[in-house]
């Protein structure tokens, strides 16, 4: 059993107004947590990497960006959700939940873990 939990990771994908209303509603019931914490320590990164020499660059293609048009979130290993890692995807990367799910893992693998195993979670749809 323990081999079948190996590599596998959770990626979720939330465009921008999704994200926004997420963290919104998480905030009014004063219970930042999960990804919506998550988000929102993105978002607060990315602003606040604007204004330094390393500003953060799109998860997918590695283009400097404005503004997001989407986030990922990672969760590397399932069953640690403390190994959580949130980034930002451009406008050119945006596109389709699908598709910004698959470049995400695609450049997962290539750069963090070619074993990686993937759970998708709709975050329209609510399910894996």
């Amino acid at each position: 059993m323990a081999a079948e939990g190996q590599n596998v990771m959770q990626l979720s994908v939330y465009n921008a107004p999704v994200a926004a209303e997420l963290m919104l509603q998480a905030m009014q019931r004063g219970e930042l947590a999960g990804d919506a914490r998550l988000l929102a320590l993105t978002l607060a990164q990315f602003y606040a990497a604007q204004s330094t020499e390393q500003p953060k660059r799109c998860f997918t293609c590695g283009d400097l960006l404005d503004c997001p048009t989407a986030f990922v979130a990672i969760t590397p290993r399932i069953d640690e959700p403390s190994t959580a890692v949130g980034s930002v995807i451009c406008p050119a990367c945006s596109g389709p939940e699908q598709a910004i799910r698959d470049r995400a893992f695609a450049v997962w693998r290539e750069q963090v873990d070619p074993n990686a195993r993937m759970i998708s979670v709709s975050t329209t749809e609510g399910h894996a």
